[in-house]
């Protein structure tokens, strides 16, 4: 198995995730627990004498506060982190087309990260993807042509500091605009 490219699908349907937290009171018990642990610092791994105070004592002493096993407690601490939440469901079903569809504009999206140049060339109306360009702040020549406009956007490469934002940039414009033809580096993408 190619690892770069399941983590890419691993992504894309992220994207397409819902996630709910586990407990939404996890951030009150870490406080509990931290203002308990500072008050009687320094706290043993184990103890090592009677009157120390080790983890687990913190941990049991807090579990019968919230009325929690400490076990409990130790699971839910974390609880509420992105990492830590559960998956609800998907928010759109997509067909796995759709999918790989998706997977293949990201890949086009990344190259754009490394692209000397970008090429836009629209036959319509053009106020758009100008206004898309210049919230996105990137350099760009506009040329009229016999029909419609040619577009060259300076790519990140071209520049000689701050290429990976200027390269988010872009890709984020890519996205923006929709449904253009754009053509980098020779690479078309729909």
């Amino acid at each position: 198995m190619d690892y770069r490219v399941v983590r890419g699908l691993a992504k894309v349907l992220m994207n397409y995730a819902e996630f709910e937290p586990r407990r939404s009171d996890s951030n009150e018990l870490r406080s509990k627990i931290f203002l308990r642990v500072a008050k009687h610092w320094p706290i043993m791994r184990r103890k090592g004498a009677p009157n120390d105070l080790d983890r687990q004592t913190i941990l049991d002493a807090i579990a019968g506060e919230v009325g929690l096993s400490s076990l409990q407690v130790e699971d839910e601490l974390y609880a509420d982190l992105p990492q830590q939440q559960r998956l609800i469901r998907f928010a759109a079903v997509c067909n796995p087309e759709a999918i790989i569809a998706r997977y293949n504009m990201e890949l086009a999206r990344g190259l754009l990260y490394w692209a000397e140049r970008l090429v836009i060339e629209i036959e319509d109306s053009h106020q758009d993807v100008v206004r898309y360009i210049k919230l996105c702040r990137l350099m760009h020549t506009i040329t009229r042509r016999e029909r419609g406009y040619r577009i060259e956007l300076d790519g990140p490469v071209s520049l000689f500091r701050g290429t990976r934002r200027y390269g988010l940039k872009m890709a984020v414009f890519s996205t923006r605009a929709g449904t253009l033809s754009i053509l980098a580096d020779g690479i078309r993408h729909r």
